[in-house]
């Protein structure tokens, strides 16, 4: 269940989760496909979950291949395993997503994680 409160900039905050598993995990799990995919010009690696409600980027890679963002109407407050509770404002909208030839426009939000 989302929980949503009001923030100090007058943006509405909304909580969620954020659920990481490593390399290891990844390849022994049956929920899981992991792969590369093109990510509009780039070729990213990625983790796939049937099960995700969102769809995710590394502040990292969103900055270092230039990818454009756009600022939400919220924050969303996201809680990791790995770095505790994150805030983002930040999405890459209609990113093109390339997956087994077939074309995709997905929203990414941008998530300034450390480790995975």
């Amino acid at each position: 269940m989302q929980q949503a409160k009001q923030g100090n900039n007058q943006k509405l905050i909304i909580d969620g989760k954020v659920f990481t598993i490593n390399g290891a995990e990844a390849s022994e799990s049956n929920s899981v496909i992991r792969g590369n995919c093109f990510t509009s010009r780039v070729q990213l690696f990625v983790l796939f979950s049937s099960g995700a409600t969102h769809s995710f980027m590394f502040s990292v890679c969103v900055k270092k291949f230039k990818f454009p963002t756009r600022e939400l109407d919220i924050d969303l407050m996201v809680s990791t395993p790995t770095d505790g509770v994150i805030l983002t404002s930040f999405m890459c909208v209609e990113c093109l997503v390339i997956i087994v030839w077939q074309r995709y426009k997905i929203n990414l939000i941008c998530i300034p994680m450390k480790d995975l």
